[in-house]
Formats: C-alpha cells, structure tokens, sequence
C-alpha cells in the first residue's frame, strides 16, 4: 500500500450545463412566480409557446458547441437538465397541448441535445475538431441565420412562417426556435416535425469518427 490511497474521481458539471440549467429553468419560473411584475405576470405565456421548447433551446445550442482539444462533455451534463424538462413538458400538457405530440417532440429534443454532445466530445478527442467546428457552424446556425435574413428582408419578422421560416427545420436550434415562436400562423405549436434536425445531428454524430477512420485509413495507405 506504501501509504498511498487509491482516490476515486467524482463525476463533476461543467459550467455550460449549469448556465443551460438556468436558462431553461428562468421561463418556467417567470411563468409560474410573475417576476418580473406587468412585465411577465403570473401565467402569461401564451397557450401554444411551448415551455418545453424554451428549455430545451439553450441545451440544443450550447451542448453541441465545438470544445477545445481534449474537452469534456458528459453524459451527466446532459442529464442535469431533465427535472426541468419534466417540469416544462407538465405545464405544457397543463396549458392544453396534446401529451403524445409533446413527448415526441421532447423526445426528439433531448435526441439532438444528447447527440450534439457526444458529437463535440468525439470531435475534441480527435484530429476532426476543426472540421466538426466547420459543420457545426454551417449545419445548426447556418439554416438559422439564412432564416432570419429571409424573414427580415420580406416581411420584418425574423422567424416567419413562410419559405424563410422553412429553413429553420433543417437546424436543431432552428426546428426548436420553430417550435419556442410565439408566431401566430405556426399552427400547431410543435413546430415542423423534427426529422431534418434528427438528420443532422446524426451527421454531427457521425462526422468525427468518419473523419478520424478515413485519416487513419490514409496513413495506413502512405
């Protein structure tokens, strides 16, 4: 034994899951406590903005940010937001929308957050970050960001619900921003369905190891 004592490590949270935490756990709490006065009464988001759309949003977009060589992103980071989620899919069902179309766009949701995290986390541990970096960038913001500029330049709302909105199904930030909208003419509030997101988060998903077994096959070859 020698004195030495064998330590066990105790799984940690970093700081970007707990900022997440907060910032899906805040509309809940304004909704439920009226903090911010007339601003934000007690129980004032609209029937169809959905609760479980605004707290999936931060962790669909922050989960899958690019991490500097060697980062970590873990499973349990993952899992700190699901009370939460729990919380915001029952006030969901409590304000009227239909229960299995909820959880199936809940489900979705937290399929693209978890993946999107495990994508950086493989693309950190590789020669594949820049590249994962770049797909990132112009898979999830891109569609966003083309959306907007639609939206802004032929009707003045940033996430209108005609062909510019169209491009936000093919982001998991933006097929949730679809979904979060208070935006009449997107009826009903579960957004677009989520198969094109689903699609490229399968993609990120995919990417770093693809990428890290075509450099290896090419060394091998050399």
């Amino acid at each position: 034994m020698g004195g030495l004592e064998r330590t066990r490590k105790v799984p940690s949270v970093g700081f970007i899951p707990l900022l997440c935490l907060v910032l899906g756990a805040t509309p809940l709490a304004l909704d439920a406590f009226g903090g911010l006065g007339d601003a934000w009464p007690r129980e004032s988001l609209p029937a169809g903005l959905s609760r479980t759309a605004l707290a999936l949003l931060p962790w669909i977009f922050c989960m899958g940010l690019p991490l500097a060589k060697g980062g970590r992103r873990s499973a349990l980071d993952c899992a700190v937001g699901l009370p939460v989620f729990g919380l915001a899919i029952a006030s969901d069902a409590a304000a009227g929308l239909a229960l299995q179309d909820l959880l199936f766009c809940a489900g979705s949701g937290v399929l693209m957050l978890v993946g999107l995290a495990r994508g950086a986390r493989v693309a950190s541990k590789s020669s594949s970050g820049q590249l994962y970096g770049f797909a990132w960038l112009l898979l999830v913001l891109g569609p966003v960001a083309i959306a907007l500029a639609f939206g802004f330049s032929e009707s003045g709302a940033p996430l209108s619900p005609d062909e510019a909105g169209r491009w936000l199904q093919y982001s998991p930030v933006g097929w949730c921003l679809t979904w979060a909208a208070e935006n009449p003419g997107l009826e009903p509030r579960l957004a677009s369905a989520p198969y094109a997101a689903l699609l490229v988060t399968a993609a990120l998903v995919l990417l770093p190891s693809l990428a890290s077994r075509s450099s290896v096959a090419g060394g091998e070859d050399s």
